[in-house]
């Protein structure tokens, strides 16, 4: 006879317990370089990142020097900067210290300003998809039969069940399991709790419908439509009236509203493919079909816990996926001496291989009316779609390049200027200052030439640009993630596609006209 699972581990590893709290606490970190063993709707051993989106510019730590560094690479800017400093010489100060340098912090704050409003949006942005609820299938096991470590519930209803004893219905209990285990193989309830998208961890079964957001980087395992749903002859109606009867002794977790009982009537016999939509990934507006893998898809829910996925390393390739899912043996059998050799032998590991098809990745979205179960393979910097995204970084529109060198221009007037008019006074002390002194001060002087102002004026014009485009009636659902470059979309001049029917629209007018 063969030892269950957890008492074949290796270096004697202690069974994991407790509940949500004690998911975080991992073994070690998962090496990113190397590929990964996923054990299906239980706890890892191995630290994976959070699920967490971030599309933030900015650090608290990061945004006053970042800002500071570019708004000061634009010469007007350094040029302004140069003759505020300049006022701290006395040979060179003109009038009060205060008239050079509020213009310039004013100009410089409006501009922080809109750097740090653009970046609490994306902030928000990212808090509202890392909030997003998503279903999630919670595995709890009825007895000790393949190993898996019972949590808090289960603990919980040892105790309820020991208050059901006094009552005299701990047997009807014990019958109910015992029909439910069959020849001594242990069975999984599963109850359906929302999470938001941050707490998602690698493993977990998520439940997902039409219309819904990927939340991260998963393995389909099945897909079902609910009109067709239909629960099996035994095994799911008992598995529904044994969740039944251990759900009415923990009450307690009913009335707070953590977890519902899963609908046990999925059915087993539904075609396994759904569509999705991946235009926020590749582009692409079509649907594109998914397939989940034969193994999997006629395999009852509670025996998820026996699914182990073998992923590749994270990879930033969208159209390319290798890996394999793997059903063990149940691990207990009971002896049963009616039963002839051939039928005792051990069971073998049934595995088949994964690719593109059995995918769906982080951010597409499920196009089809059935609802799928997967579980989740990479989560967070480890998706796709973040492996894809290049850092952010700062942007400056073609109008500000062309401000920034009209400047140049200017500062070159200015100082040519200044420079005409010493050589017109035949380069002589003025009131005890050399040339090249009177050359400086009329260069501050002049320097009021160079508008100061426009900046700001041009801020202001890209916020309001920004809002007129998130507000448009013609253009719905809009969203400017950015108010630095707006005003680029009106310098298009072409439109490079490398697909004709990206840019075309099929259309059909029926005009109504009379024969005379």
């Amino acid at each position: 006879m063969r030892l269950p699972s957890f008492l074949s581990r290796q270096n004697n590893a202690p069974i994991q317990l407790g509940d949500d709290n004690g998911e975080s606490d991992a073994e070690e970190e998962h090496d990113p370089t190397t590929q990964r063993t996923i054990s299906v709707g239980q706890l890892q051993t191995s630290r994976f990142p959070a699920n967490a989106v971030s599309n933030a510019k900015y650090t608290p730590w990061s945004f006053l020097p970042r800002t500071l560094y570019n708004e000061f690479s634009f010469f007007i800017n350094m040029y302004f900067l140069l003759v505020a400093l300049s006022q701290i010489i006395p040979v060179l100060r003109i009038g009060y210290l205060s008239t050079y340098i509020f213009p310039l912090a004013f100009v410089i704050s409006i501009t922080l300003g809109k750097e740090a409003m653009d970046d609490i949006a994306r902030r928000r942005r990212d808090a509202e998809a890392n909030s997003e609820g998503y279903t999630v299938l919670k595995f709890e096991e009825n007895s000790n039969g393949n190993g898996v470590a019972p949590g808090k519930n289960s603990q919980k209803k040892n105790r309820l069940r020991k208050q059901a004893k006094d009552r005299g219905r701990s047997a009807d209990i014990d019958e109910e399991e015992q029909r439910l285990s069959g020849k001594g193989l242990a069975t999984c309830t599963y109850w359906e709790v929302v999470k938001p998208s941050r707490s998602l961890k690698v493993g977990d079964v998520v439940k997902l419908g039409k219309d819904q957001r990927v939340p991260a980087d998963m393995v389909l395992l099945k897909s079902y439509s609910s009109e067709n749903a239909a629960p099996s002859e035994d095994g799911s109606k008992a598995q529904s009236s044994s969740a039944a009867l251990i759900d009415g002794l923990d009450s307690e977790d009913t009335a707070k509203g953590d977890t519902a009982k899963v609908d046990s009537a999925i059915a087993t016999g539904s075609s396994g493919e759904a569509f999705i939509r991946t235009d926020q990934l590749d582009g692409e507006t079509d649907w594109k079909l998914r397939l989940t893998s034969p193994l999997t898809q006629n395999l009852d829910v509670g025996e998820y816990t026996r699914l182990r996925v073998v992923a590749g390393k994270p990879d930033k390739k969208v159209n390319e996926f290798y890996g394999t899912v793997e059903l063990p043996p149940k691990t207990q059998r009971q002896y049963d001496p009616h039963e002839n050799e051939e039928a005792a032998s051990p069971e073998e590991v049934h595995s088949a291989s994964l690719s593109i098809d059995n995918t769906i990745w982080a951010n597409t979205v499920v196009a089809s009316s059935c609802s799928l179960l997967a579980v989740v393979v990479y989560t967070g910097p480890q998706t796709r779609q973040a492996l894809s995204t290049s850092p952010s970084r700062s942007k400056t529109g073609l109008l500000e390049l062309e401000i920034n060198s009209l400047t140049k221009w200017l500062c070159v007037f200015t100082l040519s200027l200044s420079f005409i008019l010493v050589a017109l006074a035949r380069f002589q002390v003025i009131e005890g200052r050399q040339w090249w002194q009177s050359m400086l001060r009329f260069l501050i002087l002049f320097s009021t030439i160079v508008p100061v102002g426009l900046r700001v004026n041009l801020d202001m014009g890209k916020s309001v640009y920004a809002w007129f485009i998130q507000h448009d009636e013609s253009i719905k659902n809009t969203i400017v993630r950015t108010s630095t470059i707006p005003e680029d979309l009106g310098r298009i001049e072409y439109l490079l596609s490398d697909k004709t029917g990206t840019l075309t629209q099929n259309g059909m007018s029926n005009n109504k006209g009379t024969l005379t």
